[in-house]
């Protein structure tokens, strides 16, 4: 088997903070025909997440060397790879010098800025929204901006590099271009930018005000650039079969989910459930500034002279990672496996059958797994995760069950923010759904339930690698979006709510009041943050408990006034 029998290929490079993963797609069908992943390891020694951004290049090598050495196995030519792409975690900031000399990755949520944000915050008279109207994000130690300041204030070789003219901000994406190119193209796109506090949405440059405010130089910033345009080409030192094929693409690694499961039209909504959670509206070219705290960003833009795509954002930063730790922490020695001895959507079969639900839900557990603070919607970082109900007989069913519920009910939160800044437009029907997580039915189903609203999950590959993919093919015109749009048909699994939203709002609002009374943040209350979810969902249940006797006195009225309107005999 020759590889001229695949047609043209892609390589989709795919990148986190703790693993990378590389994947060649068959561009004719979108096809996998091979892929390798490795991880790479916390520095040991630190509290905080810190990453060293060497091993992870050099993890990169290993995995496309790998993945290269697959396709000589399988009488694949490695010439037919037309370009690669790059898909990346975002937020994770480091800085670098023209040698090379790096320091250690700044992961998405280091506790450590927490007292720069602070700072801020007293400058600004603690208006978290100060920036928002041209950024679109609060300020948060997850964004670039806050980090970029905290190691310039904090580490005097990079104040030397910034006063030599020779230091290099960047995420992953970045990073990964700059070594890539050989250290030629110093580029970032326009989703992993707009999560830096830094640039401009309606522009889509760096905005000097944002810089000045931060006291950042613009003179270490990357040049912004579309999700579908070349970058580079790849210059490993002349090692490498992949030297001179060009980067044809650079995205966030959420915004390529969004991008891959075709979420186009405005008003479509991407949830992806990997070890964190991110719910994602397609607002199409209009920006929509959030009243609800979530986040304003950039979906995607297709080309350097297309409109560009906005998105709202809401993200759980220890969603789906909740069960894991309850498996490997918690449970190890019990039978831990996902589907563990009772599915979730059991815990609802009483709401047909009677006494079995009466009995479950006597000793029915709440989890908050707000492991490592909670994210948008909330922005409480020093949030500390609890359990509520546990007895004598709580089993370990129970507890996966309500670390599951916890993840549907997080994701219920940020959806109904979506609602309350998009009053005007149609209602939410449906969202779509990726991830491994959401390869356990149950969970769909319990979702679907727990949030009164159909799921759809399309029968596809990986939708952030397949994202990337689609974006370098457009970049490199061997393909147009609707010609993807008409040829790409997978089948769908289709799953609709079981359940009276009567019931599971009476469980949302239950899990909600636990939660703003329970949490614990140390120095923060919580309870603001919560109060207009929980008054918005209490007061619709008592317009809903109380239509019985509204209805009782209406009906008894209109048999008052029909009887004095009746003939006399």
């Amino acid at each position: 088997m020759t590889g001229k029998k695949f047609g043209k290929l892609i390589g989709v490079l795919e990148v986190g903070n703790s693993y990378c993963k590389f994947l060649i797609y068959a561009l004719k069908n979108s096809e996998i025909l091979t892929c390798h992943e490795l991880k790479t390891n916390k520095i040991d020694g630190y509290d905080d997440d810190e990453y060293d951004p060497i091993e992870l290049w050099n993890t990169v090598q290993e995995v496309i060397h790998i993945v290269v050495g697959n396709l000589h196995i399988l009488e694949i030519d490695c010439n037919d790879i037309i370009g690669i792409s790059i898909t990346n975690q975002r937020e994770t900031t480091l800085l670098w010098d023209k040698e090379g000399q790096v320091l250690n990755l700044l992961s998405w949520c280091d506790e450590r800025l927490v007292s720069l944000k602070d700072e801020i915050l007293a400058r600004t008279r603690n208006k978290k929204n100060y920036l928002r109207s041209v950024c679109g994000l609060p300020f948060d130690i997850c964004f670039s901006g806050i980090k970029i300041k905290w190691l310039i204030d904090n580490n005097k070789v990079v104040q030397e590099s910034i006063r030599k003219k020779e230091c290099y901000f960047g995420n992953l994406d970045s990073w990964i271009v700059w070594n890539l190119t050989g250290g030629q193209s110093h580029c970032t796109d326009v989703t992993n930018a707009s999560r830096t506090l830094l640039m401009d949405l309606e522009t889509l440059q760096w905005n000097k005000r944002l810089c000045n405010f931060f006291n950042i130089p613009m003179s270490i910033l990357p040049k912004i650039r579309s999700n579908s345009e070349i970058y580079g080409y790849v210059k490993m030192n002349g090692s490498s079969v992949l030297e001179g094929i060009p980067i044809a693409s650079v995205m966030g690694d959420k915004n390529s989910a969004l991008l891959g499961q075709l979420c186009l039209k405005p008003g479509q909504i991407e949830c992806h459930f990997e070890n964190d959670c991110s719910v994602m509206l397609n607002t199409g070219h209009e920006i929509v500034h959030s009243e609800n705290d979530l986040l304003t960003t950039i979906g995607f833009q297709l080309g350097p002279n297309e409109k560009p795509f906005y998105a709202l954002e809401g993200y759980i930063g220890n969603a789906c990672a909740t069960v894991d730790w309850l498996k490997n922490s918690i449970l190890p020695e019990s039978n831990n496996n996902f589907d563990d001895n009772i599915s979730p959507v059991s815990s609802f079969i009483g709401m047909r059958n009677g006494g079995g639900f009466k009995k479950f839900r006597e000793e029915e557990i709440i989890f908050v797994p707000a492991l490592k603070g909670l994210c948008a919607p909330n922005f409480l970082h020093q949030a500390k995760g609890f359990i509520s109900g546990l007895t004598i007989n709580t089993t370990s069913s129970q507890l996966f069950i309500a670390a599951k519920e916890s993840i549907c009910f997080q994701t219920k939160t940020i959806l109904e923010s979506i609602r309350r800044d998009c009053k005007t437009w149609p209602s939410i029907s449906k969202i779509v759904v990726g991830g491994e997580f959401t390869e356990n039915v149950d969970f769909l189903q319990l979702l679907a339930d727990l949030c009164s609203i159909t799921v759809e999950k399309p029968q596809i590959s990986p939708p952030v690698s397949l994202g990337s993919m689609l974006s370098a093919a457009l970049t490199l015109k061997c393909i147009t979006l609707e010609d993807f749009k008409k040829t790409y048909k997978p089948p769908v699994d289709t799953y609709n709510s079981t359940i009276n939203q009567d019931i599971s709002d009476q469980r949302y609002v239950k899990w909600l009041s636990i939660f703003k009374s329970n949490l614990y943040v140390n120095g923060q209350n919580p309870r603001e943050q919560v109060h207009k979810i929980i008054e918005a969902k209490t007061a619709h249940q008592y317009i809903l408990d109380s239509l019985p006797g509204c209805l009782y006195l209406f009906s008894s009225y209109v048999i008052y006034v029909l009887s004095q309107l009746a003939p006399k005999s």
